[in-house]
């Protein structure tokens, strides 16, 4: 949103950015990826998505998943490992993820702080506005969906008044 000119603000709780991804191994399953057609490897996003939902909870079914959020996701992997290759991540692989039944998961190198590192580059470098260590106490937005007040708070979310 930056480098398409919005004023942005990245806010994040911790002292350091990273979250989830902290812990990540850093993989990135992904259909019809350059990295597999040098493999050899035939591939697609249809495949991907039946594949996919192998993945589920023993018990389920795919009706207990949002499917529409599924193929999203399926559909958008592709496009995202390409961006954070032309960012400057390097991966490792297709390598096997059972029950994958091709080879599609992409390791980033050397691991997943790469991501951290190099999201955070990126962003200062398009003028995005971080806070560390910053809670959101209340946003209001628009009609255009557009946040129009944030109210935040230095450290953790206080507790709300009695």
């Amino acid at each position: 949103a930056a480098e398409r000119g919005a004023e942005v603000l990245l806010i994040e709780k911790m002292a350091g950015l990273g979250g989830a991804t902290a812990m990540a191994v850093g993989t990135i399953s992904a259909a019809g990826t350059q990295l597999q057609q040098d493999a050899g490897v035939q591939d697609d996003v249809e495949t991907h998505f039946g594949d996919y939902l192998e993945f589920r909870t023993p018990g389920t079914s795919p009706e207990d998943y949002d499917l529409e959020l599924t193929r999203l996701l399926v559909e958008r992997s592709p496009a995202t490992l390409q961006r954070l290759i032309d960012m400057g991540i390097s991966y490792t692989g297709p390598h096997p993820e059972p029950p994958h039944t091709v080879r599609r998961m992409h390791n980033a190198l050397p691991d997943a702080g790469v991501y951290i590192e190099t999201l955070e580059r990126h962003a200062r470098n398009a003028g995005v506005t971080i806070r560390m260590e910053t809670t959101v106490q209340e946003m209001e937005r628009d009609e255009d969906g557009n946040v129009s007040r944030l109210e935040i708070y230095p450290g953790k979310k206080r507790a709300a008044a009695r």
